[in-house]
């Protein structure tokens, strides 16, 4: 009888060591990034963290999965920068404070070159998301009245390219589009 205690004992031990193993490896953002991308953005900005899955709530999860994403809302792929490439925009989450930031990285030879297209400031990694956005025009949402007020800034704006659309979940959005060699973006959501 002691026996099986301590068999069950260490099986139970060994599922749960298991299964937390199994959480690390079935995050769906950890084999999004190549690890020479890794260590660019761990060299560039030692202070921030890649996203996880788990910092997201698990409705808006299920919400990207059921609508073709792969369930990593802070990493998006595209041709951002050329039509041949593929690039990546990570949103990026401090380690010592509450800051998250938005960079696209562009694999030129076998070197990344990381761009800062947008500062998120105090926002949690967890509430804001990035996606890609297909070329096309785009125009401010008539929710924000006011003047444009930003650099980068567009009322309307046609692109060629893909772009990016992120913000802040089910609150805001802005298309970024790369505008020969500067980020614009138009707010499409408020």
């Amino acid at each position: 009888m002691k026996r099986n205690a301590i068999a069950l004992s260490i099986a139970f031990g060994i599922l749960l060591l298991g299964g937390q193993g199994f959480a690390r490896a079935a995050d769906a953002c950890a084999p999004l990034i190549p690890g020479a991308l890794r260590m660019a953005i761990a060299h560039s900005y030692p202070d921030y963290r890649l996203p996880r899955q788990s910092d997201y709530d698990a409705y808006n999860i299920k919400y990207n999965v059921e609508h073709g994403g792969n369930g990593c809302l802070g990493i998006a792929t595209g041709s951002y920068y050329r039509r041949s490439s593929t690039d990546y925009a990570i949103n990026i989450t401090s380690t010592t404070k509450l800051h998250t930031l938005l960079i696209v990285a562009e694999q030129v030879a076998a070197k990344w070159r990381l761009e800062l297209v947008w500062d998120w400031g105090d926002e949690p990694g967890g509430r804001v998301y990035v996606d890609t956005e297909v070329p096309g025009s785009y125009e401010r949402t008539e929710a924000l009245d006011g003047p444009i007020s930003e650099p980068g800034e567009r009322e309307s704006y046609t692109s060629k390219r893909q772009g990016l659309v992120a913000g802040a979940i089910e609150s805001t959005g802005a298309a970024f589009f790369l505008d020969g060699k500067h980020w614009v973006h138009v707010w499409i959501s408020d």
